[in-house]
């Protein structure tokens, strides 16, 4: 996991992903892959997992249909340029 955050009792854990060139789409295949087999608990609503991906590939993470990602419980997270954090809705 890169990122394991607390807060008022919730916990999130993220993959985050960098720029991986022309490859994008295999990598995000993989972080996906991560994510998934982290999960230990099918029902603990105060755990979130989270993709965090460049702004140029949050296309290619939509591959993962929203409703699948709701039911994880995973979020989709953008970085842009300047470094700045956006969710992905």
């Amino acid at each position: 996991m890169d990122v394991v955050a607390q807060r008022d009792g919730q916990t999130m854990y993220a993959e985050v992903k960098g720029r991986a060139g022309p490859d994008t789409g295999t990598v995000l295949d993989i972080l996906y892959g991560q994510l998934l087999r982290r999960m230990e608990t099918e029902d603990a609503p105060e755990v979130r997992y989270a993709v965090v991906v460049p702004d140029e590939a949050v296309t290619k993470a939509q591959r993962v249909p929203a409703w699948v990602r709701g039911r994880l419980r995973i979020d989709l997270y953008a970085v842009d340029a300047e470094g700045r954090v956006s969710p992905v809705h």
